[in-house]
């Protein structure tokens, strides 16, 4: 029901993050599931990440998508930045973690990235064109364009 409903509303992403009652199966299931039924992308970190690594996951993917890039891309550059920042706090002392496995993604067999489009700019098309048959209908009342191609001094 709720993969229909996102469909329907055309949602192109699901992001889930664990909770630490979430038991991983369900978590795992549930993300495959909104996937199969026809979510084009479906973010999931299947367990906790605490602190700075959710930091981390929250500013690298977002500034990602924000940037233009597809998701999978700004998944595995927040991958990317976890691995090379590995120090997370605990109670003893920084820990090197290996929570740059968790985020992964989910797409759909129907999920194409050709279809999303960029909206239509058809009047900014039609408003450059008018533009330029007002430059050569200038340039055409001015006569034959004359060129001078011989050779001058340059001071």
């Amino acid at each position: 029901m709720l993969a229909a409903t996102l469909t329907s509303a055309q949602t192109p992403v699901v992001l889930i993050n664990a909770s630490s009652s979430s038991p991983l199966d369900c978590v795992m299931s549930f993300a495959a599931e909104l996937s199969q039924n026809g979510v084009p992308q479906v973010v999931v970190t299947p367990l906790p990440i605490p602190g700075s690594g959710k930091v981390l996951l929250s500013e690298f993917f977002f500034k990602g998508l924000s940037g233009g890039d597809q998701v999978t891309q700004a998944i595995s550059t927040v991958r990317q930045a976890m691995v090379e920042h590995p120090q997370r706090p605990s109670a003893t002392g920084p820990l090197d973690s290996w929570d740059w496995t968790l985020p992964m993604v989910f797409e759909s067999k129907t999920y194409s990235p050709e279809a999303i489009v960029i909206e239509d700019q058809q009047p900014q098309l039609q408003d450059a064109s008018g533009r330029a048959r007002g430059i050569r209908q200038r340039i055409a009342s001015r006569g034959p364009l004359r060129i001078d191609w011989s050779p001058r001094r340059v001071a």
